[in-house]
């Protein structure tokens, strides 16, 4: 509801800007309909309609009468309600927190629920008689029942609830560790199929048997940070001899990495028209001694072809002349 003022204002506003959005977007209020309500009220009645204030149905000697008549007998709504007659539960309420608010009554539960959760926890695994729990809380043994009732439900039986052994304890660190072991050997085959892909380009649907020994020692390079040797060698299904063996290799090619840029700079500049013995020559005038089946190799290897015009063989036969 808003002020006599607020409404006056709003109407000025839009006498002045003769735009409901203006007003609405200055003040922040009210709807453009309750606005355009304030304007016709205003044309028709020359002013702003003001707020009527109701009359209340009870004088102030009733409503001291209704809460002293609570206050004294019991402090229970109903009964003033019913010997007076008046007035409704939610009024006297109202009267109530006004005129005694630290009168009301609450009702408060003889015991939390902390405390019947601990008293049902002690009755669960108890390994004595639930009457000398029960004594020693101060309480008796069907309200221990009771509390277990309301906490887990009628159907919980107390064997089903006692304390395990030793051996279930064990046997459930067992099949948690198992269970581990199947999640991480999981996560490693995925782990293995990812990099296969990124790698070796290999689709991550190929079986890992398709995979040459020298794919799979490059894999298992990648993954060493992260899984064991001896780990990523079972599950890849490479023994450990090979494995080394094409580490050996790998790491014997990349000793002629800076090679391979020498080789392909001198084949661009020959025009793409040296061959392998004219390239192993220039190496060897800058400085750069290796063999000419390594050369031969690595131009093989990178794709180096000669360019060459294929000539036509000559033949004496001419157009015809028109």
């Amino acid at each position: 509801m808003y002020a006599y003022k607020e409404k006056l204002k709003a109407i000025n506003l839009y006498f002045k800007y003769e735009s409901y959005a203006a007003v609405i977007n200055e003040l922040g209020y009210p709807s453009r309909l309750a606005l355009r309500n304030w304007i016709e009220g205003h044309k028709r009645h020359g002013d702003v309609k003001k707020e009527i204030t109701r009359r209340s149905k009870y004088t102030e000697k009733q409503k001291q009468t209704a809460v002293a008549h609570y206050l004294e007998y019991g402090k229970c709504y109903s009964r003033t309600i019913r010997m007076l007659g008046y007035p409704s539960r939610a009024l006297l309420t109202n009267w109530v927190m006004e005129m005694a608010p630290q009168s009301r009554k609450f009702k408060r539960n003889g015991i939390n629920l902390t405390s019947k959760e601990k008293e049902a926890g002690v009755l669960l695994t108890r390994n004595t008689s639930a009457q000398k729990i029960a004594d020693d809380m101060g309480v008796s043994r069907e309200s221990h029942y009771q509390y277990k009732d309301q906490l887990l439900g009628k159907g919980v039986s107390i064997n089903k609830m006692k304390k395990p052994s030793d051996t279930d304890v064990n046997k459930l660190k067992d099949q948690v560790k198992q269970l581990q072991d199947e999640l991480s050997q999981l996560q490693m085959q995925k782990d293995i199929l990812e990099k296969a892909g990124e790698i070796i380009k290999k689709d991550q649907s190929i079986f890992l048997e398709a995979l040459t020994n020298q794919e799979k020692t490059t894999l298992i390079d990648a993954l060493r940070p992260k899984y064991k040797l001896s780990q990523l060698l079972t599950s890849i299904d490479i023994p450990k001899s090979s494995y080394c063996y094409h580490k050996k290799q790998l790491a014997l090619r990349n000793k002629y990495n800076y090679v391979r840029v020498q080789i392909i700079d001198v084949f661009k500049a020959g025009k793409r028209r040296y061959g392998y013995r004219r390239i192993h020559a220039s190496l060897k005038n800058i400085g750069i001694i290796l063999s000419e089946k390594i050369v031969r190799h690595i131009m093989r290897e990178k794709n180096l072809v000669l360019e060459s015009i294929k000539m036509r063989k000559y033949s004496s036969y001419g157009e015809d002349i028109t």
